[in-house]
């Protein structure tokens, strides 16, 4: 047994080697696809949560629109440092190079603390 064994080995060696070699590539790829995920996903979530780290509420409406009335009721609740009215809206827009792509516009609040 042991004798056909190493024959077959022998007789096989490249397929051996072949197989070896596909399995470590297969690791290695999965290996860095599983280290640059977690770090992506940490910036990610820190981009978007970034206009909202100060912040103790967040009111939005169904409609995407909140009037300045609705703003200078907030202000006036006792308790409240500081309100901004933030918008953004998404345009197609070409970059140098003629490159047609998708950028997002946002307005910064004016208060500090925010």
């Amino acid at each position: 047994m042991r004798r056909i064994l190493t024959a077959s080995l022998r007789g096989h060696a490249r397929r051996l080697v072949a197989g070896g070699i596909a399995i470590v590539l297969s690791v290695a790829y999965l290996s860095a696809v599983i280290i640059t995920t977690g770090p992506m996903n940490a910036a990610l979530g820190k981009a978007v949560a970034a206009p909202y780290t100060n912040a103790d509420l967040v009111v939005t409406t169904s409609s995407g629109e909140l009037s300045a009335g609705v703003v200078r009721a907030l202000r006036q609740v006792d308790g409240v440092a500081a309100v901004g009215l933030s918008t953004s809206t998404g345009v197609e827009a070409t970059y140098p190079g003629g490159t047609p792509g998708y950028a997002v516009i946002s307005a910064v609040p004016a208060d500090q603390e925010l």
